[in-house]
């Protein structure tokens, strides 16, 4: 996820700047993506390459 972080840090300072409403959006998005990573970690093998 590191090229996420990178965009997401992108994201988070122009939401600093100029209070965008799509900044804001995407931030919900590479959330919802970094949830998702969590979850497949915790599966086991098998069912973690399902989800990819």
């Amino acid at each position: 996820m590191g090229c996420w972080a990178r965009a997401r840090r992108k994201f988070h300072e122009l939401i600093g700047r100029s209070q965008s409403p799509i900044a804001e959006k995407a931030l919900i998005y590479i959330g919802t993506l970094y949830d998702s990573e969590r979850e497949a970690n915790d599966l086991p093998a098998r069912r973690e390459t399902a989800v990819a």
